[in-house]
Parts: C-alpha cells; structure tokens; sequence
C-alpha cells in the first residue's frame, strides 16, 4: 500500500518541479510570491504524503529557523514526529513542537490535535486527550481528522479493544465512520482487500470531503486493477470536492484505457 502511494506521490513531484521550472522562466505571480518557508512545508507535505517522515523534519527544521515566529510550521514539525516511525523515540520532541506552535498561536487546531495524539499513545489518557481534541475540534469543526480522533476517544470509553469496540459500534450503526476506518485498518494486515474496500466505501458515502479516505480507496482499486469501480469513485468525488490530488489516479485510468495522450 505504502510502495503504491509513494509511487504516486514522486509522480507528483516530478509534476510540481516542472510547473516550478515554467513558472520560474515566465515569472509567475504564484511561483515569485512564494516564500522559501512555504516552499519547504510544501515540500515537507509531500514527504509525509510519501511515508518519509524523516526528511520532512529536516525541511520543516529548516523553515522554522527561517521564521522563528512560524507557528503553522512548529506544528507541521509535530506532526512529522508523530508520523515518523521512530515515533515512540520522538514524543518529547514532538510535544515540544506543539506546544512552542502554541505559545505563538492558541488557536492552532493541528497543535491541540497533536497534543490529544500524544496524550492518547503515549500517556494512554483518554480523559486528557479528549480535552484537547474537544479544543481542536472547536478550532477545525470540518477537520475529519480531529473528528476521528474524537471518535477514537468515544470508543475506547466503551472499551480499550479498539476492534471489539469497532465491531459493536458497527453491530449499532454500519455506517459508523471511525469503526469503518478501524476494521479496514485490520483487515488491511491480513490483505483482506475486499472486505477494506467495502469498509472504504461506506466511509466516501458518509463523509466525501474526507479525501484521506477517498485517496486510500482509490489507490487500492488501482492496486486490484477494478478501474471502472475507480473511475465512478472519481466521477462521484468530482461532483462533491476540488482537488488536484487524484490527478494521479485518474491518470491510471486513462492508461488502462489505453488513452495515453490524456493520462499525460
């Protein structure tokens, strides 16, 4: 799953370092305005996006020693800790990060997120964690992210089993979002693909704009070569978000298709 979406994500890349070099000859508003800061988190976003966690502290390391006061950036650096894979090594730093982003900002919703996120793998509080969910959340009310952490919180109140407790909250409701994503999680480890794209599916149904989900149900279609399911996917996400993320995939349809032209 990890090889598909980084293969993808360079895919991106090539893209955005051509779009750069065209912007840079015709001198683009877009490409002259953009600070180096931005640059590096953009950059930093993708590398996250590809499962390097690693390189992305070292550009975000960068952008916050470039502007001290940049809260977003100490936050997305949090944020990077948290997804690196020595993130059992890397809490201290990562509660560092947040909360330095919020001594510059006590608004910053990825920072509150981050601090539930430690709070609730780390110290195992679930109480403490819920409350700075609750602040972020308030902060971010259209965040699914924040909102599936939440939802985290509300079933391992019911019990500490995040399976058992998935599996009763779909006994309950088969639409339960944060369920959904558990159980396809489990089943993900043992290659149950079908059974990950009916949990998927049900998830894009209830919650479109959360496009996480939507881009992972997508790149599994591809992965099991079931195009048409992927272009009505796409067709159907078209009609309810915006977003250049899918480029990618819609790319692989057109050569499955054998339209090379407009997959280029």
């Amino acid at each position: 799953m990890k090889k598909c979406v980084r293969f993808f994500a360079i895919r991106l890349i090539s893209i955005y370092l051509v779009l750069i070099a065209c912007g840079a000859k015709a001198e683009q508003p877009f490409i002259t305005l953009m600070t180096r800061s931005d640059s590096l988190m953009l950059a930093a976003d993708v590398r996250i996006e590809m499962d390097s966690a690693r390189h992305a502290i070292d550009l975000l390391q960068e952008a916050v020693y470039l502007v001290p006061e940049l809260a977003e950036g100490y936050a997305r650096l949090g944020t990077a800790y948290l997804e690196s894979r020595e993130r059992k090594k890397q809490w201290k730093k990562a509660r560092h990060a947040f909360e330095k982003a919020l001594s510059l900002n006590p608004d910053l919703a990825e920072a509150h997120d981050g601090l539930g996120q430690i709070a609730l793998y780390q110290k195992e509080d679930i109480h403490g964690a819920r409350a700075h969910f609750e602040k972020a959340i308030a902060l971010a009310p259209k965040s699914q992210k924040i909102r599936y952490h939440l939802d985290l919180v509300r079933l391992l109140q019911e019990d500490r089993s995040l399976k058992r407790a998935s599996e009763r909250a779909l006994e309950r409701d088969s639409t339960d979002v944060a369920a959904c994503k558990i159980m396809a999680e489990h089943h993900k480890k043992k290659d149950e693909w079908n059974r990950v794209i009916n949990l998927y599916e049900r998830c894009v149904q209830q919650t479109p704009e959360d496009l996480d989900v939507a881009y992972q149900l997508g790149v599994i279609y591809a992965m099991n070569e079931r195009f048409a399911e992927l272009r009505d996917l796409l067709v159907y996400l078209s009609n309810t978000v915006e977003t250049r993320r899918f480029l990618p995939l819609i790319a692989q349809v057109f050569l499955h298709e054998g339209d090379g032209e407009r997959a280029v």
